[in-house]
């Protein structure tokens, strides 16, 4: 009964704090069903949707977030986008002249009317407004 005082359980071998797991166990205990409200949306998007469907998509669904999914990595999960995404560089980009021009020469290297949303999150990502996860 030591081991149950420290929280701490020995399962398969390894030694898990409960604390820094709990999601984990949630998870690998429970259906995927069961972890999450029957009411709820899961939404995936191609990186290469163009932005304004995009943003149409978002509006369409009622939902605030989706997943970025990207068919060069076997279709696997790359991101998420939320409406934040498109709100605030566009409120940034609206009182910085500097920014404005930085977003539009980066926007001409795409040489298109409709940029897709890799386009989108490679320009504000270029300009320092996103945040690789990557580095």
């Amino acid at each position: 009964m030591n081991n149950h005082n420290n929280r701490e359980k020995k399962i398969n071998h390894f030694q898990m704090n409960f604390h820094d797991l709990n999601y984990a166990r949630l998870l690998q205990y429970n259906a995927c069903y069961d972890a999450m409200p029957a009411s709820s949306k899961m939404v995936v998007f191609d990186v290469n949707l163009q932005l304004r469907k995009a943003f149409n998509g978002l509006i369409y669904q009622n939902t605030r977030h989706v997943l970025l999914s990207d068919p060069e990595s076997d279709g696997s999960v790359v991101g998420i986008l939320s409406v934040t995404d498109f709100i605030r560089p566009l409120a940034i980009i609206s009182i910085n002249v500097h920014i404005c021009q930085c977003v539009f020469v980066e926007s001409l290297k795409y040489k298109t009317n409709q940029p897709s949303i890799f386009n989108f999150r490679s320009i504000i990502h270029h300009c320092n407004f996103l945040c690789n996860l990557n580095e």
